[in-house]
């Protein structure tokens, strides 16, 4: 968490264009951003959950970042779930 912003890093190249971030409170969110490209990413809320869609061509570089920007007070849940895996699923 920086300030008023969340940021979500991905490392590699995820092996889906569609990621869901389950580990965020993501019904206040404003805008999704993907650092370092002025491409706009799709994205929605379902059941609580982020779903982003990244664009068709990624820069190959060891990790992405998602900027997420709160319409208002951004929550971060747990970072682990607690069946033992990431909120993360791809």
């Amino acid at each position: 968490v920086g300030g008023d912003r969340l940021y979500a890093t991905l490392l590699g190249l995820p092996g889906s264009r569609h990621i869901v971030l389950r580990a965020v409170a993501a019904d206040a969110l404003r805008e999704v951003e993907l650092m370092g490209t002025d491409t706009p990413v799709e994205w929605s809320v379902r059941d609580g959950s982020l779903s982003v869609s990244l664009p068709h061509r990624l820069p190959v570089q060891p990790a992405h970042v998602l900027r997420l920007t709160p319409a208002s007070e951004l929550r971060s849940l747990a970072v682990g779930a607690p069946d033992g895996h990431s909120g993360l699923r791809v």
